[in-house]
């Protein structure tokens, strides 16, 4: 893929084509990412930039030249030297790709991630590992970016309120008291009936 970059603003654009007057071209990988050899920075102070380090680690949404990993562009042979960015425009662009739940989530894609003190969370994919088994996620809520490994679409309205009433009923039958199957079954039974358990109702008897 390619970006268009102004000259003088150094704003950049997913673009194909001859690039306007006064804009230049400049190519990407597949996922957005445009190899740095070093030099200054190509994009505004401030701008919302994904960067990679010579060691390989990432770093997403961060501010070019104000934040501490993306303050200096040239190169001096250091781990924290960096070798590719990404600018902000490519997480805006074009429609987002649609997921079956199977497999990795492509990148740009909006679904769920079991994050590890959150629990499942709604969150837009940024970026593949090598292997192919983990992706850096961002969260909807917070913004804040990580690496999961356990996705699935993101949940309707029943099925939310599926898991909450069946959460509830695991949470009684766990901390029930009674040493036997059908002893811990019966108080998940009497929450049901005191209408304890979200979405649950028993049928009135006659």
């Amino acid at each position: 893929m390619y970006y268009i970059v102004n000259k003088e603003t150094k704003e950049h654009r997913v673009r194909h084509g001859v690039p306007p007057k006064g804009w230049y071209k400049v190519k990407a990988d597949d996922h957005g990412w445009i190899k740095w050899d070093g030099g200054e920075c190509p994009v505004s102070s401030g701008s919302k930039v994904d960067i990679e380090h010579r060691d390989n680690d990432l770093f997403f949404g961060v501010a070019a030249i104000n934040s501490t990993c993306a303050e200096i562009w040239d190169h001096d042979g250091h781990i924290g030297d960096i070798i590719a960015y990404r600018p902000a425009c490519y997480h805006e662009q074009g429609e987002v790709p649609e997921w079956d739940g199977e497999g990795l989530p492509p990148v740009g894609a909006e679904c769920e991630a079991r994050m590890s003190f959150d629990g499942w969370v709604k969150v837009r994919v940024l970026h593949h590992n090598q292997l192919g088994n983990e992706a850096v996620v961002v969260s909807e809520g917070d913004g804040q970016a990580g690496w999961a490994d356990e996705f699935r679409p993101i949940r309707t309205p029943d099925q939310r309120a599926e898991d909450r009433a069946v959460e509830a009923m695991v949470k009684v039958y766990k901390e029930s008291p009674r040493c036997t199957y059908d002893g811990s079954m019966r108080d998940v039974y009497a929450e049901i009936r005191e209408g304890r358990i979200p979405g649950v109702k028993l049928e009135e008897q006659s």
